[in-house]
């Protein structure tokens, strides 16, 4: 079986990247990652790879993939990440969309479906993939925000590093959790300030870093931590760091998500039961 991602890597998720490299563990499978900027003909690469699937991002697919589908049969072979932060009204729209509606197997994302297409709530993981960065000597602290850090979670700390996705004038380092998150492991804490929602670097700062917090009073982030993690990682609770890195390894992995990703794909599942490279 053969399966095209193309790269939809953002400033917290490499999820295309980490599906790519556990697919290709598959001896079964065959699979081929593109990057649009450096790709000289999309009709040439289809012809030639000649894809049984599709993965990419909805609303970031290459144009000339549509156009290719215009002209040759795509029919349930596109699998789209819908991102989360669109609304009912965007997400229905593309949903009813005739070439998604034709062509689209189910879409990943985590929405109720407003038409027969199927979602598939693939959530984020730790990416094993991202190497370390060593630096000389271990600091205290990590604060992850995206703005100015609060003043609880600074208190009378002397000594610590403040990381943004985003542009952050507040911030010591700024840029993607792909350029960052071989860091986490140099910190012997890391607190995410003010976050709405455990994404992906939460995930990797928890396996890299010895005790990783959020700093919140959503009370909806403490359920979603325990019922993710069997503890809230509320910075203002005593964790267990051992028991919550454990099920981090036993549920959160590349592994587990790609599973979950090929069970939902209608193929022969028996032959893919186990990783053989």
């Amino acid at each position: 079986m053969k399966i095209l991602i193309q790269d939809y890597t953002n400033q917290s998720s490499t999820e295309s990247r980490f599906l790519y490299t556990e697919l290709n563990k598959y001896e079964n499978i065959q699979a081929q990652f593109f990057m649009p900027q450096q790709q000289h003909s999309i009709y040439d690469m289809m012809d030639s790879f000649q894809p049984d699937f599709i993965i990419a991002d909805a609303i970031g697919i290459h144009k000339d993939l549509i156009h290719y589908g215009m002209n040759n049969d795509l029919k349930n072979k596109l699998i789209l990440r819908v991102n989360d932060a669109l609304d009912s009204t965007q997400a229905g729209f593309l949903e009813n969309n005739d070439f998604i509606k034709h062509n689209v197997c189910f879409f990943i994302g985590n929405k109720k479906t407003q038409n027969k297409i199927k979602y598939v709530n693939l959530k984020p993981c730790v990416d094993l993939n991202i190497p370390a960065i060593n630096l000389k000597q271990k600091i205290p602290l990590c604060i992850i925000s995206k703005t100015k850090p609060s003043n609880t979670v600074i208190k009378d700390k002397k000594c610590f590093h403040v990381i943004s996705f985003e542009e952050n004038s507040n911030a010591d380092m700024v840029g993607p959790n792909i350029n960052i998150a071989g860091l986490y492991g140099n910190y012997d804490c890391i607190i995410f300030d003010n976050i709405k929602k455990l994404e992906q670097p939460f995930f990797d700062a928890l396996y890299r870093c010895g005790s990783v917090y959020f700093n919140s009073e959503d009370k909806n982030l403490s359920k979603q931590s325990t019922e993710l993690f069997g503890q809230d990682l509320n910075v203002n609770n005593s964790v267990d760091f051992e028991s919550v890195k454990k099920i981090l390894n036993e549920k959160h992995t590349p592994k587990n998500r790609t599973k979950q990703l090929l069970s939902n794909m209608p193929i022969d599942q028996s032959i893919f039961t186990e990783v053989n490279k």
